[in-house]
């Protein structure tokens, strides 16, 4: 499918084993296990779906703050609940959800769910919005991130995954300044201040495999006592 989706459910519902059968049919899925982690996730990797449990604590608010843009929204939001009654349901519509599923979460009416979503968005011509995710090309630099895959100058660049999720961060919001401490929280998703100065040596490796000096300026900055950021566009 080329899609990927994060899937925030409760442990009952067995999210690894739910994403291990959606990773089957081809979608890249990634299971965290309550709301705060839910949000870290999204603030560095914009999912194209999002499958929501509402009965975690904090669900609900969270919901309709992607609703509100507190950051940028997965384009498709599925909510799942017992859902006894037609109002709960009408709850979680008004909350802002896409669609409602019933609790223990069938993967196949997931899967109908994320094909009628994408069938209608090539009908109306929505597929760059359902396709969050595009490949990012930055001068000679290009990321597709549902490939995991870097090339500088047509040349293939192995990396890390954490050399990636760096680089895959950073290129997300170009100018945008991000603290050592920021990255690892994202990337390592986890807050350590004493780990913080990892940070450095990811990114002197990363750009040794990119080919490119810790003062470059058209790939990833140094902001001198704060972090890192990727380098705007230049306007033609």
């Amino acid at each position: 499918m080329g899609h990927d989706i994060l899937v925030v459910l409760s442990e009952e519902e067995q999210p690894e084993t739910v994403c291990a059968r959606l990773s089957q049919y081809g979608l890249t899925a990634k299971a965290v296990k309550n709301v705060r982690k839910a949000v870290q996730s999204l603030k560095a990797h914009i999912n194209t779906f999002l499958l929501l449990d509402l009965s975690l604590e904090g669900a609900p608010e969270f919901l309709a703050g992607l609703v509100a843009c507190v950051f940028p929204p997965p384009p498709y939001l599925l909510a799942a609940d017992l859902f006894r009654g037609s109002g709960a349901r009408t709850a979680a519509l008004n909350l802002g959800a896409d669609a409602c599923l019933e609790k223990p979460v069938d993967v196949e009416e997931v899967l109908a769910l994320i094909h009628a979503a994408l069938r209608r968005a090539e009908q109306r011509g929505w597929t760059d919005r359902m396709n969050v995710n595009l490949c990012i090309e930055h001068e000679e630099l290009s990321i597709e991130p549902h490939r995991r895959r870097v090339t500088m100058c047509g040349v293939l660049v192995e990396l890390t995954v954490t050399e990636f999720d760096i680089l895959y961060l950073l290129a997300q919001y170009p100018g945008v300044v991000f603290s050592k401490a920021q990255i690892y929280e994202r990337v390592w998703d986890e807050e350590d201040s004493f780990m913080v100065s990892r940070v450095a040596d990811h990114v002197s490796s990363l750009r040794q495999k990119l080919g490119i000096g810790p003062k470059d300026q058209h790939y990833i900055q140094t902001v001198h006592g704060i972090g890192y950021r990727f380098a705007e566009p230049v306007e033609t």
